[in-house]
């Protein structure tokens, strides 16, 4: 069930399979993948809260401006997984491909400019989440160190949700 399954398998699988276990392939990478993200913000905090209350708290705000940004590119990455899903089952290779190139082509911009304005104005995201003091510090420290890394992670996302529009939900984890 769980085997590495070739492309035209996983999508013979996925269109006329049983649907039970269809979901289950597609589904349980996901859900590792999902946990691991989830686990990252909670490493985070347990290495910050050896250093104080302030520490900890600047960590909290900043997640606020980062969670921003992750539920922007989640919704677009669920848009391009499903356009392109939709052009992978129809067997339009073009159209799959046109779809790639658009999803790549937004997260060029999206992290491009992101990255430049989190690294430019990390304080005054923190200032509008109302932090001041040691938090207000603190916080764009830790914003300008997850902005500096943000192409990784967009990267990721992209690459993942163009995968898993082909049915693939293995290879980007």
């Amino acid at each position: 069930m769980f085997k590495q399954l070739s492309g035209e398998q996983r999508r013979e699988l996925i269109l006329n399979g049983n649907l039970y276990k269809a979901v289950t392939f597609l589904a349980w990478p996901v859900m590792i993948q999902s946990t691991m993200m989830i686990l990252v913000g909670a490493v985070d905090m347990m290495m910050v809260g050896h250093l104080g209350s302030d520490a900890v708290g600047a960590v909290g705000m900043a997640r606020q401006a980062i969670q921003i940004i992750g539920i922007s590119i989640m919704a677009v990455g669920i848009g391009s997984t499903a356009t392109i899903a939709r052009y992978y089952g129809d067997k339009d290779i073009k159209g799959a491909i046109n779809a790639t190139g658009q999803a790549l082509y937004f997260f060029v911009i999206f992290a491009s400019a992101n990255t430049l304005i989190g690294l430019l104005f990390s304080e005054g995201i923190m200032h509008l989440l109302g932090a001041e003091g040691d938090l207000l510090l603190l916080g764009s420290k830790y914003l300008t160190i997850f902005f500096a890394g943000l192409i990784f992670f967009l990267g990721n996302f992209t690459l993942r949700s163009i995968f898993q529009g082909t049915g693939d939900t293995k290879t980007p984890t």
